[in-house]
C-alpha cells in the first residue's frame, strides 16, 4: 500500500531487447494486485486498462506498469503492448495499462519503475502476505470492527493485523522528516527574530549617535521633514543592500535544504518574498521611530548632546 514502506522487486527481461554480455537484467518493483485496487486508491489510470476479473490463468498474461517504468524503458514510444518476462514465469506478460506513480516510503521519494500483475494469473508461488485496501465515506476508524468481522466470516483462518488508515501510514512515514523540519524551522525562526532585533537595535543606536549632527543640520536651516527623509532613506538603503546579499547567500545555500523539502523548492519565491517583506518592515520601523524622534529634537538641545 502507499507509504507502507514495503516493496518487492524482481529482475525482468524485455522482449526484443537482449542484454549484452556482462550486463545485468533491469530490476523493478513487483506488486501483485487484484482488480479495483487502483480505483480504490484513487490512483489515476493514464493509458490503457486496469487488470480485470477476466485476467485468469487461462488468459493472456498481462501487467500494468507505473509512469516511471514507462518513461525509463520506453521513453519515446507507447509502452502499451510491450512484453516483458519475469524469471519465475515462462510466458511474457503484455503491458495493458500505465498508472500514475505510487510512493511507498516517503512523499519525497523519486518513484522507481514498478509493475503490477493480477493475482488471478497465479504469478507468485506464495500468497502468505496480503494487504487489503478499503475505501469508505465514513470515519475509517469506525468500520475497523465490521471489516474484521466480514473477513473472519469469509475465512476464519485468515489472521488480520496492522489495521491502519492511509493518513496514519503517511504520518508515520513522514515522522523523521517532520521532526527535522520542525527543528530547522525553529532555528530558522529564531535566527529571523534575532536578525530583526539586531537590525532594530543597530539602526536605532546609529540614529542616536547622530543626534549632534542632526542638531547642526537643523541649526543651519535643515527642515524637519528633510531630516526625517534623510535618516529613513539611509536606513532603507542599508536594508536593501543587506537583503540583497542575504538573498544571494540564501540562493547559494538553498541546495543544502533541498533534501528536507517536499512540495516546495529551495528557491521558493513566496518564502523569499515573505522574508524580504518582513525584514524590510523591521528596518522601516527601526528607521521610522528614531527618525521621527530625531526630527523633533530642538537644535540647541541637540548641540549640547554628548
Amino acid at each position: 500500500v502507499p507509504m507502507g514502506g514495503a516493496t518487492e522487486s524482481t529482475a525482468i527481461r524485455i522482449v526484443g531487447r537482449p542484454v549484452g554480455k556482462g550486463q545485468r537484467y533491469p530490476i523493478v518493483n513487483y506488486t501483485i494486485v487484484s482488480p479495483g485496487l487502483f480505483s480504490t486508491l484513487d490512483t489515476p489510470l493514464l493509458r490503457g486498462r486496469d487488470v480485470l476479473d477476466s485476467d485468469l490463468l487461462s488468459a493472456r498474461a498481462v501487467t500494468v506498469i507505473n509512469r516511471a517504468m514507462a518513461r525509463q524503458y520506453w521513453p519515446n514510444e507507447d509502452a502499451i503492448g510491450k512484453q516483458l518476462i519475469v524469471p519465475s514465469q515462462r510466458v511474457p506478460a503484455t503491458v495493458v495499462g500505465v498508472i500514475a506513480d505510487i510512493k511507498h516510503s516517503s512523499l519525497r521519494e523519486i518513484p522507481s519503475p514498478e509493475m503490477f500483475e493480477p493475482y488471478t494469473q497465479d504469478v507468485w508461488p506464495s500468497m502468505a502476505l496480503m494487504q487489503v485496501v478499503l475505501r469508505t465515506k465514513a470515519d475509517p476508524n469506525a468500520i475497523i470492527g465490521s471489516a474484521r468481522q466480514s473477513i473472519h466470516e469469509l475465512d476464519p483462518s485468515v489472521p488480520l493485523a496492522k489495521i491502519q488508515t492511509l493518513s496514519t501510514l503517511t504520518s508515520t512515514a513522514m515522522a523523521g522528516d517532520r521532526f527535522s523540519m520542525l527543528l530547522v524551522g525553529f532555528f530558522g525562526l529564531l535566527a529571523l527574530l534575532l536578525a530583526a532585533v539586531g537590525i532594530y537595535g543597530v539602526i536605532s543606536y546609529s540614529v542616536g549617535q547622530r543626534t549632534r549632527e542632526i542638531g547642526i543640520r537643523m541649526a543651519l536651516g535643515a527642515r524637519r521633514g528633510k531630516v526625517f527623509e534623510m535618516i529613513l532613506s539611509q536606513g532603507l538603503k542599508l536594508a536593501g543592500l543587506g537583503i540583497t546579499l542575504g538573498i544571494v547567500a540564501a540562493l547559494g545555500a538553498g541546495h543544502m535544504l533541498a533534501g528536507f523539502l517536499y512540495g516546495v523548492r529551495a528557491t521558493d519565491p513566496l518564502t523569499f518574498v515573505s522574508v524580504t517583506i518582513f525584514l524590510a518592515a523591521v528596518v522601516l520601523a527601526a528607521s521610522l521611530f528614531p527618525a521621527r524622534r530625531a526630527a523633533k529634537i530642538e537644535p540647541m538641545r541637540a548641540l549640547r548632546h554628548e
